[in-house]
């Protein structure tokens, strides 16, 4: 992780142009001190849930050598840093006589600092889903207060800068790197805060010209409008598609029709002319980079690297949106091999930037369930039972990338409405009888990830027949090229391998 260096010489976040500037200044400041002082109380209300004990409780499992001092900063935090802020707000009209001795301001933001990498370190240690939760609170926390203490630093001069270009320019990079740790938080952190911190971001971004100046000029392929001309080479399974073997396309069926006669018998189907509202597909299109950096460009987004996420080199790491559509969609690759490919994979994108939520709808056939799948229950039987309720799941999840991007072979336990806003993708599909000749990885053999268990160990592009014998009996497929504005149903434990054919951008919505 990137240690968070932010500017400490006199540069502030928030141009003064007038009064009425510096008191949104003073506003701003004051709302972020609020947000700080609800988290630091719900923290406090977590820790004393069951109990008047003071923080250790949730800190029993961090080393003993560590306690002290995750204790020692909390307090500081706590009980000093958030009530002297408020108090200085609450009793000042403006934020440039607010003032705290410049040693006691270093020592929190060094503690701030200190919580936040021992939490990130913490993150680190083991296999992420055993990860105590507590410590993406704190590190969710850590960034917070972070966030506070830089907005009041860069407060401080705010009747003593020159508003030029220089300095607006100086403004909004402070405010994207204040951003980006707070994505940081959204990313890793745990859910306690969330609705916070995008409440912070929205404050942040809101105040500045982040939004629509995030764009980059220096590159403009036309007009940053996604190109998709079918120019390419079909690959191999395009080429082996047959009329016979082809998902039935329909045209909005009812919601019962599409309950009694898909749901039901777990078939797939082609869903046209369901996303004509969509303002994605229609007055804010996605195939708009330049729309994309405008609203999003400046926000720290989850990318994996390489040609699935089976390859030995596959990785993931976090770029801005900026980075992520010059790197890999504006400057592509050709090769349907490539290990460089750039994917926003599975990523419930839309939880952290709820301003794209706008520009999608959630489908009503979302709403319906079915008591035939082992995996999930009628609505009405998830009520009252004991009060042993099923958990209810539904998810959102983006995938953006570049030609030739590719999912193995593999099947989720939920239904799935996969909506093509942008671009053209192949989709194979085998139903979930076939099981037995698909090789699913193995975790019990120890050798292999639990994470992989619902994977095909066959590349089905260029199948092993030597190794996977039975993969030749797996002749009951369906296929499909799914295009722009229309969404493919896939049942619970589909079987499904998926390849962009062009650059695209697809919604999923899971849900039991």
């Amino acid at each position: 992780m990137n240690d968070y260096t932010f500017d400490n010489d006199g540069h502030r976040l928030m141009s003064v142009k007038d009064n009425n500037n510096n008191n949104n200044n003073n506003n701003v400041l004051s709302t972020i001190i609020d947000i700080s002082l609800k988290c630091r109380n719900r923290l406090i209300g977590i820790t004393d849930e069951k109990n008047e004990q003071t923080t250790t409780m949730i800190l029993e499992n961090i080393k003993d050598d560590q306690q002290f001092n995750i204790i020692a900063i909390l307090e500081l935090l706590n009980q000093e840093l958030l009530p002297t802020l408020e108090h200085q707000t609450n009793t000042t009209t403006t934020t440039s006589t607010i003032k705290l001795d410049s040693r006691i301001d270093k020592l929190y933001r060094d503690a701030c600092i200190h919580l936040q990498r021992l939490m990130w370190d913490y993150l680190h240690i083991g296999n992420w889903k055993d990860v105590p939760i507590m410590y993406r609170d704190l590190y969710s926390y850590s960034s917070i207060i972070l966030t506070l203490i830089d907005v009041y630093n860069n407060n401080q001069n705010n009747n003593n800068q020159n508003n030029n270009n220089q300095y607006n320019n100086n403004i909004d990079n402070q405010k994207k790197e204040i951003v980006k740790s707070l994505d940081y938080a959204l990313l890793v952190g745990g859910r306690l805060f969330h609705q916070y911190i995008i409440d912070l971001i929205d404050l942040i971004s809101s105040s500045s010209s982040l939004s629509s100046s995030s764009s980059s000029n220096n590159i403009n392929i036309n007009n940053n409008n996604i190109d998709n001309n079918n120019n390419g080479v079909e690959f191999k399974l395009e080429k082996e598609m047959v009329k016979e073997k082809m998902v039935e396309r329909i045209r909005l069926p009812s919601l019962q029709s599409f309950k009694k006669d898909f749901m039901e018998l777990d078939r797939p189907v082609v869903i046209t002319d369901a996303m004509t509202a969509w303002p994605a597909c229609t007055t804010r299109h996605w195939s708009d980079l330049d729309y994309l950096k405008k609203v999003a460009g400046f926000r720290t987004v989850p990318i994996e690297i390489g040609r699935t996420y089976l390859d030995q080199d596959w990785s993931q790491k976090l770029i801005t949106l900026d980075q992520f559509i010059n790197q890999y969609i504006l400057n592509q690759n050709s090769d349907n091999n490539s290990k460089s490919i750039g994917y926003l994979a599975q990523t419930q994108l839309f939880d952290q930037i709820p301003i794209l939520q706008n520009d999608i709808i959630i489908p009503d056939y979302c709403t319906l369930s079915t008591n035939n799948n082992n995996n999930t229950n009628n609505n009405s039987n998830n009520v009252n039972n004991n009060n042993n309720i099923e958990e209810q799941i539904f998810m959102v999840n983006a995938w953006f990338g570049p030609k030739y991007t590719t999912t193995p072979l593999h099947y989720d336990p939920y239904h799935n409405l996969l909506c093509q806003v942008v671009g053209r993708k192949f989709i194979r599909l085998y139903g979930h009888d076939q099981s037995d000749k698909l090789y699913a990885h193995d975790p019990v053999s120890g050798q292999e990830s639990s994470m992989l268990k619902n994977t095909s160990r066959v590349d089905i592009e260029s199948p092993d027949f030597d190794k996977y014998p039975l993969f030749k009996q797996a002749s009951t497929y369906l296929d499909i090229i799914l295009e722009e504005g229309e969404m493919l149903y896939i049942p619970p434990r589909c079987w499904h391998f998926v390849k962009s054919l062009s650059t695209s951008f697809s919604v999923s919505f899971w849900w039991n």
